[in-house]
């Protein structure tokens, strides 16, 4: 039963693709208020067990950051730049792969934290939504389906550094064989990295990840947390 469940909705992401979506297309540009924020407010304030947050609750935990990943993967290339407001980063991994996969949502930035790379959860699941690992050392193991919010100095597809800020990114595999961390590297599937407003699947080396997350003294915001998907 859990795997027929797991392929329909697999299947039924594939379908979607693009257009699974909680944002507004308007070609006019007017303002238009995201239906993601209504789900959210819902979840929130019932603390409903809903038939998705139940089905999701009788996966394992494999299963789980595997489904994290297939959705996320069924919108490889799709461009949100028309969408009002076009999708950024953390509003995909949170309205577009968490929230149809789990049923489960991710909060707003924690309440006064000026770095930016951590959640917040709804009131109801916030056992659900866990932090794993926050500005270790040096980066732990990531798997698949796993989740890096951060803020960082990112080295663009044209070699230059681009400026400073937060980003999210979902894990789609890792390297580590290696004693150089310029060989060791992770590759992420996200929006809004490169193109602009677009999901695409890039490769970070352990150590550029290492060089542009490690706080300077121009930048003392920089860090990242691990989260997974309970």
């Amino acid at each position: 039963m859990k795997t027929n469940l797991f392929l329909s909705i697999a299947l039924s992401a594939a379908i979607f693709g693009c257009g699974n979506s909680n944002y507004s297309l308007n070609s006019n540009k007017q303002s238009s208020e995201p239906l993601a924020k209504t789900a959210v407010a819902a979840v929130a304030t019932t603390c409903t067990i809903t038939p998705t947050i139940q089905a999701w609750n009788a996966l394992s935990q494999t299963q789980k950051n595997t489904k994290i990943l297939a959705v996320a993967q069924t919108m490889n290339g799709c461009n949100y730049s028309r969408y009002i407001p076009p999708v950024e980063c953390k509003p995909w991994v949170q309205s577009y792969v968490v929230l149809p996969a789990s049923g489960l949502t991710i909060g707003s930035n924690t309440s006064g934290n000026p770095n930016y790379f951590s959640w917040n959860s709804a009131t109801c699941f916030n056992n659900q939504i866990v932090k794993l690992y926050s500005n270790s050392s040096s980066l732990p193991w990531v798997v698949p389906g796993q989740i890096i919010q951060m803020w960082w100095t990112p080295r663009l597809a044209s070699g230059s550094l681009g400026a400073p800020g937060p980003h999210t990114a979902i894990v789609v595999s890792n390297t580590s064989g290696y004693i150089d961390d310029t060989k060791n590297y992770m590759i992420w599937i996200d929006c809004n990295f490169s193109p602009k407003y677009t999901v695409s699947v890039h490769k970070v080396t352990y150590a550029d990840f290492k060089l542009f997350t490690t706080a300077t003294v121009n930048y003392p915001q920089l860090g990242f947390s691990v989260y997974q998907i309970q």
